[in-house]
């Protein structure tokens, strides 16, 4: 009876919510898994501060009011575009930076962070910030796979479709709990398999794609040391011993500039653990590994099911599958909105993102190209530059935004430990790249994209240049990551592994996750040799007292990631680029 009287006062006090005072909400766009614009302000009536602010409630188990009208979400965005002239009225420099979260974060705590981070950002870089918040917590995502989603269509809406869905709710939950007993041999391979990776000695059972990319960055790095930097030596010897090899295994270079990774700026953090923190890692995993045998095909199955319904939620930001939302053009004589429909753009966050591309491209009216999803040039007369961050299933919608709206004066795109494929990234990328950075001179084009250079003098060319960053965790840390400093209980491994080995279907290696570096490093290849200046790899160091990110939630967390000089390897950027404690 206490314990229900407990659990009765702990859902009572959730429900209530807490205040977040001055959310900044002309600084952010949010979306809830239906794909509907929601107010970040929270709901519930205002509650005034001393200064007078209003500020409302905020509960992890209250969804976010939606904006009664499309008329109430337009006003929302004109107060958005209005912060950004404001920024430009005061004379500050003109740059955004958009932030993308990634999955597996309640809608409140992405609240938290834009409110928490927009003043740092403002003040710390002058760029104007903008938070795309969109709901991507775990369990919104598997009620919607099992009550509302059917084969693609969303049956929440109409008597007869919603009674049909929860009809067939209980035979959706019954086939992940069959799916989990079924899949019990193949999810406890893929974690055995992902644990004895972590352990060198082991390496005749290591998988060919490691092995691959450990060759692939030995080779590279006895090229780099004939060159050296401070760092190669240290990643040379760490790989040496990876692979049990010597200096002399090192091949011979005939043709210099030619490798599968010459080219890109790359910098590589150490396994700078020692002997206590592997025993205690190793001692931790001896304990819990029931409880990880036992859990791992459940993650399998009913994260696999949530993961989907996740994408479909990334996919509903820029094409909405319910009533269309409108396009907004303000009259400016009359005050008023005209409501114009486009059948190829009706999410919300590209009802926005039209919006911003008109105002900075200073657009006047619709100048559509009907073959391309893109505008006819941008003339960008105010010199904006827009900076692209896109962290773990963020990336995912940051490659939507470049492939539909790529006029947009995009300066610096950055992946945090990217969720996204391999293909998706290289179907993106690649051709903006080559297209974006034409006709720019090669003596340039190696130091436009270094994130420690001082100002160039620039071509106008290079001006407009479009810089790509990867930042990444140490293979240890991404394999070896667990629930949390103390707690052990689950199969280890980063959000990126479990994608890999349990919540994603890849049939070949592109179809794998982007952000973990083996990936990455054995896919590189493919990569046109033009455009490899431009695009920097940052793989982290891992031990305790290494000022970087150490697990997939440092990233966005911990991570000082408005500041260009903290996209560069840690020796070359400012120690405070981290925070051990945290943002928020």
């Amino acid at each position: 009876m206490i314990r229900f009287a407990v659990m009765i006062a702990i859902l009572a006090t959730l429900g209530c919510g807490n205040l977040i005072r001055k959310v900044p909400d002309s600084n952010i766009i949010m979306v809830d898994a239906d794909g509907h614009p929601v107010d970040p302000r929270g709901y519930g009536p205002c509650e005034r501060d001393p200064e007078g602010n209003c500020n409302k409630r905020h509960s992890i188990v209250r969804s976010y009011p939606q904006f009664e009208t499309p008329g109430a979400y337009g006003d929302h965005v004109m107060k958005v575009l209005e912060g950004l002239e404001k920024h430009k009225s005061a004379g500050k420099p003109h740059k955004i930076l958009i932030h993308v979260h990634g999955g597996l974060n309640f809608q409140t705590g992405t609240v938290e962070r834009a409110t928490e981070l927009s003043q740092d950002i403002l003040t710390e870089t002058d760029a104007y910030p903008l938070f795309i918040n969109w709901q991507s917590s775990l369990f919104p995502s598997y009620w919607n796979h099992l009550t509302h989603i059917r084969q693609g269509e969303d049956w929440s809406e109409g008597a007869w479709s919603q009674g049909w869905a929860y009809a067939t709710a209980p035979f959706y939950l019954a086939a992940d709990f069959a799916r989990s007993a079924i899949r019990v041999p193949t999810a406890t391979f893929f974690q055995v398999r992902n644990d004895i990776e972590t352990v060198p000695p082991l390496r005749f059972l290591h998988s060919s794609d490691l092995l691959l990319a450990q060759q692939t960055i030995f080779d590279e790095l006895c090229e780099r040391r004939l060159k050296p930097t401070v760092w190669v030596e240290g990643a040379l010897y760490e790989y040496m011993k990876a692979l049990d090899k010597e200096i002399k295994d090192c091949p011979i270079i005939e043709a210099p500039g030619k490798g599968e990774l010459s080219g890109f700026n790359i910098w590589l953090g150490l396994d700078q653990r020692n002997w206590s923190d592997k025993f205690v890692a190793s001692l931790k995993y001896m304990i819990t590994s029931p409880t990880k045998l036992a859990s791992a095909p459940i993650i399998d199955a009913f994260g696999t099911s949530s993961w989907d319904v996740m994408l479909r939620s990334v996919g509903q930001l820029f094409h909405y599958d319910g009533s269309h939302l409108p396009h907004i053009n303000e009259n400016k004589e009359h005050k008023s909105r005209d409501v114009e429909y486009d059948p190829t753009r009706t999410g919300a966050l590209s009802v926005f993102l039209e919006q911003l591309r008109t105002k900075v491209c200073n657009y006047e009216k619709q100048t559509l190209n009907i073959h391309s999803s893109h505008r006819v040039g941008c003339p960008n007369k105010d010199r904006w530059e827009i900076t692209l961050v896109g962290h773990s299933t963020g990336a995912i919608i940051v490659n939507r935004i470049i492939r539909e709206f790529g006029d947009l004066p995009i300066k610096n795109v950055v992946y945090m430990a990217a969720a996204s494929s391999i293909k998706d990234y290289q179907d993106t990328i690649f051709p903006y790249l080559l297209k974006r950075n034409e006709g720019i001179a090669p003596n340039e084009a190696t130091k436009l994209c270094n994130a420690t250079s001082e100002s160039l003098t620039l071509s106008s060319d290079s001006r407009n240049a479009v810089c790509v960053y990867h930042l990444m965790l140490h293979e240890a840390a991404e394999s070896g990551e667990w629930f949390n400093d103390i707690l052990d209980p689950f199969p280890r491994g980063s959000l990126l592994v479990w994608l890999d080995n349990f919540l994603s279907h890849p049939l070949s290696r592109e179809d794998r996750v982007l952000g973990r570096f083996t990936n990455f490093i054995a896919a590189a290849h493919h990569t046109p040799s033009v455009i490899r200046p431009y695009i920097n790899i940052v793989k982290y160091g891992v031990g305790e007292g290494v000022l970087s990110p150490q697990k997939h939630g440092d990233f966005g967390g911990k991570l000082k990631f408005w500041i260009q000089k903290c996209w560069a390897g840690p020796p070359d950027h400012p120690r405070d680029c981290y925070r051990e404690l945290g943002h928020y």
